[in-house]
């Protein structure tokens, strides 16, 4: 039990990190806009600290991710964006690999209504 305990406090600590940094905050920001300490955040961050339910709430808002994008590892992200990815291919007749290699084109212009 205490294995598994560790291994979603490491999850967490890596993603609340991630997420901070892809929210462009720094950590004395992110505890300002979650009135909470800098030494709260940063416990969040190195394993030492796990939130209150109303934390973690404020928590996502802040970041605006969903709860359970704290508790999925990297690997566990890649995987869920293959079976995706795959879920995608079968509906439209295409394979893993042909869809894997796709470039999304942000110069072409989107039709108007």
């Amino acid at each position: 039990m205490a294995d598994k305990q560790s291994k979603v406090l490491e999850v967490f600590s890596k993603n609340v990190r991630i997420y901070r940094k892809k929210a462009g905050l720094t950590q004395e920001e992110l505890a300002e806009k979650l009135n909470v300490s800098k030494n709260t955040v940063q416990n969040y961050e190195r394993k030492e600290g796990f939130p209150t339910i109303e934390n973690l709430d404020a928590l996502v808002e802040v970041l605006k991710i969903e709860p359970y994008q704290l508790f999925l590892s990297q690997n566990e992200k890649l995987q869920t964006a293959r079976q995706f990815l795959e879920q995608v291919g079968q509906y439209m007749g295409l394979s893993f690999e042909s869809l894997k290699d796709v470039k999304y084109d942000s110069t072409r212009s989107r039709s108007k209504r």
